[in-house]
């Protein structure tokens, strides 16, 4: 008679105990975007004339051809609805709203609103579907960039059950609001509010935190990689794959971060581009992983005018189809921790950036599409870190830019490197709910964070901006959130809404030109008429 076997397999259970904020004297923290339930408010004067894109599953992959525009619309609607199983990324969803995009920032005459509409990408709302709803939220990390760079469009994005996208848009279309990012959850409208994060846990633990298994961290060979294998490495990983696309290390100075994880511990470095599912499928046969990190990713810059299909592809391939491509092959592992390297840029969004947002925005949704399904995951939007990834350069670059008394750019404030490992540790052992699934990285200081956004006083930010005290603003904090710039077109443009910038500019333009060239034919000269017609030769 054969007797069944039993197995035992040793596990690691952590001891978390819920704190107050273990780092008090740290000057980071983390901030989440929640969804508090608003009004609607009916508008007025309805809004009649329309134009609607809807962008459905498709085996195309087809560039989207641009639509000529030459009616007057009040509003143009892009509803992506996803429709398919797959969870891939969808890029083209992305290049859709930058088709539009670029032909309503050429309109003749005050141009539409825009209203950017995705289903289920963020809401959470429905798990038997979020792998594949997540493929649309790319669009939203683009549409934040999109309503800084063309503010005249007005740019609103909506995120809603599927089923109700059309019902939704139709009411929505018909609302007053003001606000920019909205989602609907059943019959009620959602707002989005980014708060600080109040809960943080406290690790007590007799020595390993980190289970004893198969660490693997794409994008490995980087600064940010490498300073995080060595913090997995201090809490107990005992072996770590180090993937990354050249296979070699790039910066100089980190040879010596990559020779001192070889001691001690079995690390091996793997030539893996997460863009190729032939290179994931490999690295998914060296072992069955504890944990994930998927830090792979390349820069770029650009304003939306100057984009191209080519250029968002590279961009989004290492990072968004990476990201899906990583996460499929690890789905079947019970994985202790995997968390997904996102960007600033993707939750408050940055001139110059769409392209660079649009990839990260897409690594939140599949984070909160993986809570949604019950698996462990969490997207840290991260500044730029000092030292290390990206922001080696630029740190040096804005250094100068100090010394020399030139201002800030907006995005471009860093972090210190340790100040980064010490909260990626906090994030490699925390659990909770789908408002943890992403999470933003900044300085503790509300005023450092609102200064490094491009507009701060977005709805979305107005309860970190009314958490300012002016009178007892200090060096560091932000009594107002007026433009830095001085002169006459700052000082005019800072009294009126964001709406009326791109007409008070122009009109501002136009007086200057007409004054320029006095004689008969300056009152014919109109926003369309070229300098040299306009009798200006010379800069």
């Amino acid at each position: 008679q054969h007797k069944a076997v039993l197995t035992f397999t040793r596990r690691a259970f952590l001891w978390v105990e819920q704190a107050a904020d273990p780092n008090k004297s740290s000057v980071i923290a983390m901030y989440a975007a929640c969804w508090p339930i608003m009004a609607l408010t009916d508008a007025k004067n309805a809004r009649s004339l329309q134009l609607t894109a809807v962008m459905q599953s498709s085996k195309s992959h087809d560039v989207p051809t641009p639509i000529s525009l030459k009616v007057c619309l009040q509003t143009v609607e892009v509803i992506v609805a996803g429709m398919s199983l797959s969870a891939v990324p969808s890029i083209l969803a992305v290049h859709l709203v930058l088709a539009l995009a670029q032909q309503l920032a050429r309109f003749p005459i005050a141009p539409p609103r825009v209203l950017v509409m995705t289903c289920g990408a963020l809401s959470g709302a429905d798990a038997a579907h979020a792998a594949s709803d997540s493929s649309q939220g790319g669009v939203w990390g683009f549409a934040r960039v999109l309503r800084l760079e063309h503010i005249a469009l007005r740019t609103q994005t909506v995120d809603v059950s599927r089923g109700a996208c059309l019902a939704a848009a139709r009411a929505f279309v018909a609302s007053a609001t003001s606000e920019t990012e909205v989602a609907w959850h059943g019959e009620s409208l959602c707002a989005a509010r980014l708060r600080a994060s109040t809960g943080s846990s406290t690790l007590v633990h007799d020595g390993t935190v980190l289970a004893r298994g198969l660490y693997v961290i794409t994008g490995g060979l980087g600064g940010l990689g490498l300073r995080a294998a060595r913090l997995m490495v201090e809490s107990g990983a005992c072996r770590i794959l180090l993937a990354s696309r050249s296979g070699r290390v790039m910066r100089d100075g980190q040879d010596s971060q990559l020779n001192a994880l070889l001691l001690g511990i079995t690390a091996q470095m793997v030539a893996c581009d997460s863009a190729q599912l032939c290179d994931v499928i490999e690295l998914a046969a060296l072992g069955i992983p504890s944990g994930v990190l998927h830090a792979a990713g390349t820069a770029d810059k650009g304003l939306l005018a100057e984009l191209s299909v080519g250029r968002m592809g590279w961009l989004q391939a290492p990072k968004a189809v990476g990201a899906c491509y990583v996460h499929h092959a690890s789905c079947m592992a019970q994985l202790e921790t995997r968390i997904l390297f996102s960007s600033v840029s993707s939750g408050v969004g940055n001139v110059g950036q769409a392209n660079y947002a649009a990839g990260n925005a897409f690594l939140d949704a599949l984070a909160l599409a993986c809570r949604s399904g019950g698996m462990m995951a969490c997207s840290i939007q991260w500044p730029l870190i000092g030292s290390a990834g990206m922001g080696a350069a630029l740190s040096t670059a804005m250094a100068e830019r100090a010394v020399a008394g030139m201002t800030s750019i907006a995005g471009m404030t860093s972090i210190p490197l340790e100040q980064y490992a010490t909260y990626l540790s906090m994030q490699l052992v925390r659990s909770g709910g789908l408002r943890l699934a992403i999470q933003v990285a900044h300085y503790k200081d509300v005023g450092i964070l609102l200064a490094d956004m491009s507009e701060p006083r977005q709805p979305q930010f107005a309860e970190l901006a009314g958490t300012l005290a002016p009178a007892k603003s200090k060096s560091t904090t932000i009594s107002s959130l007026e433009p830095k710039t001085s002169g006459s077109l700052a000082a005019a443009l800072v009294l009126i809404s964001p709406s009326e910038w791109r007409a008070q500019t122009e009109s501002m333009v136009l007086r200057a030109v007409r004054e320029l060239t006095a004689g008969a034919s300056s009152a014919s000269i109109t926003a369309e008429t070229p300098l040299m017609e306009a009798g200006v030769d010379s800069l």
